[in-house]
């Protein structure tokens, strides 16, 4: 958290330069209008404030402070839609008692261990609503040593998509699509796999 608390500004006019068509294709084909969706871990609120023009109840999230100030900075459209919280949650967080038709978590779990992404598969698997969706991407091919990190510091733990399913299907979801493409930013070597996830009563 530290990296993005310190480069939050570069980070955000980044992320929101990436090539994104694909990933809002797909949500506009899963977000119905008036729809109540929660990103986590939103970054420059790209996602979100492109969620809010679809027509979406959308509330955004980022653990990071300085991140979310920059995101409402970017897409004003957000005041009043967007909190810090990072994820997973603590369990008496308010947010705890919403309920979503659909959650994007897009980009952040390869930054957590496994029982942290065992807790938020199991927090999103609450806050979502019986037969809603989550989109969920990840990635591969980042440079890292031997301890999973990032020059900078970053945890980028590279999980199989049969190993996500697997994660989230111990916790009522089901697979209904699933995306391979390359990266937004053009990065060499760097791939994505985005799920859509339905949450089964």
């Amino acid at each position: 958290m530290a990296y993005y608390s310190s480069n939050a500004v570069p980070c955000a006019n980044w992320y929101d330069s990436a090539k994104v068509g694909i990933l809002h294709d797909l949500l506009r084909s899963v977000a119905k209008t008036r729809a109540s969706v929660l990103e986590i871990g939103g970054g420059s609120g790209r996602d979100a404030a492109y969620l809010v023009r679809l027509g979406c109840e959308t509330t955004y999230t980022d653990g990071c402070e300085e991140m979310v100030a920059k995101a409402l900075h970017l897409h004003p459209e957000l005041a009043e839609r967007a909190r810090c919280a990072p994820f997973p949650l603590s369990d008496d967080d308010d947010l705890l008692c919403e309920r979503f038709d659909l959650v994007l978590c897009a980009a952040v779990i390869m930054h957590l261990d496994d029982p942290n992404l065992e807790r938020l598969a199991s927090q999103v698997a609450r806050l979502i609503v019986d037969g809603g969706h989550l989109v969920l991407s990840h990635s591969r091919g980042h440079q890292c040593g031997r301890d999973s990190r990032d020059s900078d510091g970053r945890l980028f733990l590279e999980r199989t998509p049969a190993i996500v399913d697997e994660i989230f299907d111990a916790v009522g979801f089901r697979e209904v699509r699933l995306i391979e493409n390359s990266d937004g930013l053009g990065r060499d070597g760097i791939t994505w796999t985005t799920h859509v996830l339905q949450k089964m009563p």
